[in-house]
């Protein structure tokens, strides 16, 4: 259910309106469903799609879930066949959501790394921030 709201909220996103009577969700998601690919996702669908991410991670860092939802939205997005999402999301998603929740990535950062500077900013050479455990030093030894 939640990969097909998002899946019609970016559908909905990058749809132009016409000025005739508007055609129902289902026919401007069955419309977008050929155009679909991370090349053209616009960068407010890209910051809505993955700040939607973020939060679900934060709430609930339930791989399994993670990864169905994963699955579905590749699958309705067309970012690749449907095998290939399914096997794909199987084999990544245990790394992939204790990567993202362990993660400092935000959604405008995750979308520059993406879509380009066009969408945000992200820069693998800034500056990083390392915290280091409240462990006491060891000795010098010479």
């Amino acid at each position: 259910a939640l990969a097909l709201a998002l899946a019609l909220a970016l559908a909905l996103l990058a749809l132009p309106v016409s000025a005739g009577s508007p055609p129902g969700p289902e026919e401007q998601l069955a419309a977008a469903a050929p155009r679909w690919g991370w090349r053209n996702v616009s960068c407010p669908a890209c910051r809505v799609l993955f700040g939607a991410l973020d939060l679900a991670l934060q709430l609930e860092p339930n791989v399994a879930r993670v990864g169905r939802v994963a699955s579905r939205l590749c699958q309705e997005l067309r970012l690749a066949r449907p095998p290939v999402c399914r096997q794909a999301v199987q084999l990544f998603q245990g790394d992939v959501v204790a990567a993202w929740a362990r993660s400092v990535l935000r959604p405008p950062e995750a979308c520059g790394l993406l879509l380009g500077p066009r969408c945000g900013h992200w820069d693998i050479l800034g500056d990083w921030n390392l915290s280091l455990p409240a462990a006491p030093k060891p000795p010098v030894r010479p």
